[in-house]
């Protein structure tokens, strides 16, 4: 499995409005095979091409972005999700009612 692979898988998920559960169920898996593939090669192929104290630094830079981006996640979701969730007007108790 290859990039494109996990790419393909994300493609069909996105194109699809309401795609079936078999669909969403298959897509996942690709795109699992496809993490995990190139996960298993993050360990060994770095140690193979560079420094100990090149791999340190980038591994402890990555890792404090890593930290940064969750927070900024959690703490940054709610405000966003405020501002771009648009209410369902059929669900608002202000709605008027035909007739009244």
């Amino acid at each position: 499995m290859e990039l494109r692979d996990l790419s393909a898988a994300l493609l069909g998920l996105a194109i699809i409005a309401h795609p079936p559960m078999w669909l969403v169920l298959v897509l996942f898996c690709v795109f699992g095979i496809a993490m995990y593939s190139w996960q298993c090669l993050e360990a060994i192929y770095p140690s193979e091409l560079f420094p100990t104290g090149v791999r340190a630094t980038a591994n402890g830079f990555a890792t404090g972005a890593s930290r940064i981006g969750a927070a900024i996640g959690v703490y940054g979701a709610p405000h966003l999700l405020n501002y771009s969730v648009q209410p369902n007007p059929a669900r608002s108790p202000n709605r008027r009612r035909c007739g009244r």
